[in-house]
């Protein structure tokens, strides 16, 4: 007699995971043209455009990760150990602060860096949670 799976789990999980991508994928699209045409949508000075463009770029990557990472926290509440969600969260966030003072320090200031920071701390998240 063949196995016939009756956790059918993984079928929600590919779901929710594609669906996320081709949010992701909607989002980058909107980002694009958005980055594309920044001053159509708000007054930057021409000086400033430059790293005003590449924030908006960096948060919408952020946003398309943040999304696709979603999916993958879920484990945390399935197993009933939401506080390691929390743990991550802390530990993100003090990554994000460090990567802000590190950059703002080391570095000439820049709009962008609070992007970078933000960035850096989804990415976090989104390893530790696969």
């Amino acid at each position: 007699m063949p196995y016939i799976p009756t956790d059918y789990s993984f079928l929600y999980f590919s779901s929710v995971f594609y669906s996320n991508v081709f949010l992701s994928a909607v989002i980058g699209v909107i980002g694009f043209v958005v980055v594309l045409f920044l001053n159509s949508f708000i007054d930057v000075s021409d000086e400033l455009l430059p790293d005003v463009r590449l924030l908006f770029a960096l948060l919408f990557v952020n946003c398309m990760l943040s999304t696709i990472s979603s999916v993958f926290s879920v484990a945390t509440f399935a197993k009933n150990k939401l506080y390691l969600n929390s743990l991550r969260s802390i530990e993100s966030n003090l990554l994000r602060v460090l990567c802000i003072i590190l950059l703002f320090n080391l570095l000439a200031p820049q709009l962008y860096y609070v992007a970078v920071a933000s960035l850096v701390s989804t990415i976090y998240c989104f390893v530790l949670n696969i």
